[in-house]
């Protein structure tokens, strides 16, 4: 059974548990690519995210719940884990949607600033001096990031 006590005995299995919400966000992004490319048809939010769509929204949440079946019977039968699959379930697609809104909230976002993508001061420095005389408005864009992020 899946309880959230704070006892220390009992937080022996968190190191499974503490990967729930990645292994959402990873099955999500995943399953909702693939869905939307095999099958997508209808546009999701065309002003926010042009390319996501219906179908494969619902592909991540089909996909994320079967990404937590497995990974329940896994912790069930490999390391006995007593799992509600109930509730597990239920949180793979809670957890699935949560984080389809904030991928859609993090379009809005770059939407609003006219960035395609996020960069972190970290980020930049992975570009080398090659890469910046080859493309003189890589340099403007990762020091217009750069300030954003201050």
């Amino acid at each position: 059974e899946l309880r959230f006590k704070s006892k220390k005995e009992d937080m022996e299995y968190g190191i499974y548990l503490v990967w729930l919400p990645f292994l959402s966000a990873w099955l999500t992004d995943t399953f909702a690519y693939f869905g939307g490319r095999f099958f997508g048809r209808h546009k999701l939010c065309p002003e926010i995210s042009p390319k996501k769509t219906v179908e494969g929204s619902i592909s991540g949440v089909i996909g994320a719940i079967a990404g937590y079946l497995v990974y329940g019977i896994v912790l069930n039968n490999v390391w006995h884990l007593n799992i509600n699959f109930t509730l597990f379930l239920s949180i793979g697609a809670v957890t699935s949607v949560l984080s389809q809104m904030g991928d859609l909230f993090a379009s809005c976002i770059k939407r609003e600033n006219g960035v395609k993508d996020f960069y972190t001061p970290d980020e930049a420095r992975k570009f080398t001096v090659a890469d910046y005389n080859k493309n003189p408005e890589l340099w403007k864009k990762v020091n217009e990031s750069r300030l954003r992020w201050k």
